[in-house]
């Protein structure tokens, strides 16, 4: 198998090949292939496509998996559904291929400033880390940074409430009173609404979900 180079200049494909060479400072002999088409590299080896994540790690995204995961909540909310069909429409075909998540990504950057939401979830075995990244994401670019901040702490930590009417405390104390796991779909409209009460400052009362399959829309 050759050292395969693409267009662009990049390895194709030998990567690993080369790292042990590098590893084992000793003298190889391969042969050489140029000028391979770009997109071909999201397909080599295996046979298996590489996965969103392995291409985000590959162009050196921090938080690879979360990010993708993120992008793809993004995604979800931009285009109004909380179930993104198998390429079955034509606003799928936009994010189908881990490449064209990861261009998408790229035009919403600041998805990593919100993955420290991501870790404060996960500290504290809060479900759906990726999805409370996207919908901070989502907050801070209506311009709500540092309510969408104080927000997400409180409902990832459970400190800082201001009284048990905070709609933070009360989807929190619903989240984990449930004796399991909540679906992503609900705890999105149940995040929504708190988020949308607290904005309002309306009163947050029982969580409900969407029954058309729509992704709530934030305020």
């Amino acid at each position: 198998m050759p050292i395969i180079f693409t267009k662009s200049g990049y390895v194709g494909d030998g990567q690993h090949r080369l790292s042990g060479v590098v590893e084992s400072q000793t003298a190889q002999t391969f042969w050489l292939a140029f000028g391979d088409p770009d997109e071909n590299f999201f397909v080599y080896d295996t046979g298996k496509i590489r996965s969103a994540g392995d291409i985000f790690a590959m162009n050196g995204v921090p938080n690879h998996k979360n990010a993708a995961a993120a992008a793809r909540w993004v995604f979800c909310y931009q285009h109004g559904s909380l179930v993104m069909t198998r390429g079955g429409s034509s606003s799928d075909a936009e994010i189908n291929t881990p490449e064209r998540l990861y261009r998408f990504y790229l035009k919403h950057e600041g998805l990593q400033d919100s993955m420290w939401v991501g870790a404060a979830f996960a500290k504290m075995r809060m479900p759906s880390p990726t999805l409370m990244v996207a919908l901070h994401y989502i907050a801070t670019q209506k311009g709500h940074g540092d309510f969408a901040d104080s927000f997400f702490k409180r409902l990832a930590s459970g400190v800082g409430f201001l009284s048990q009417r905070d709609p933070a405390y009360k989807l929190r104390e619903h989240i984990t009173k449930l004796d399991d796991i909540p679906s992503r779909e609900a705890l999105t409209c149940w995040t929504v609404q708190a988020w949308n009460a607290a904005r309002t400052r309306k009163g947050f009362g029982t969580p409900k979900i969407t029954t058309d399959g729509s992704f709530p829309r934030m305020i």
